[in-house]
């Protein structure tokens, strides 16, 4: 898996294909970041993190 996962689609998180979706995501939680001071979901580690963002 090679990314950042505060900003990774459930998708590729989950060993998928990209598709447009997936290059809108990290716009999306950039902006929710942006707006709010803190990653759309949270984690201790990056396991945790991508636990809680497929929920």
């Amino acid at each position: 898996m090679a990314g950042t996962v505060f900003y990774m689609p459930p998708e590729r998180a989950m060993g998928g294909e990209g598709t447009l979706r997936s290059d809108l995501y990290p716009l999306g939680a950039m902006l929710y970041e942006i707006v709010t001071g803190r990653p759309p979901c949270l984690g201790d580690d990056s396991v945790a993190f991508i636990r809680h963002q497929l929920g």
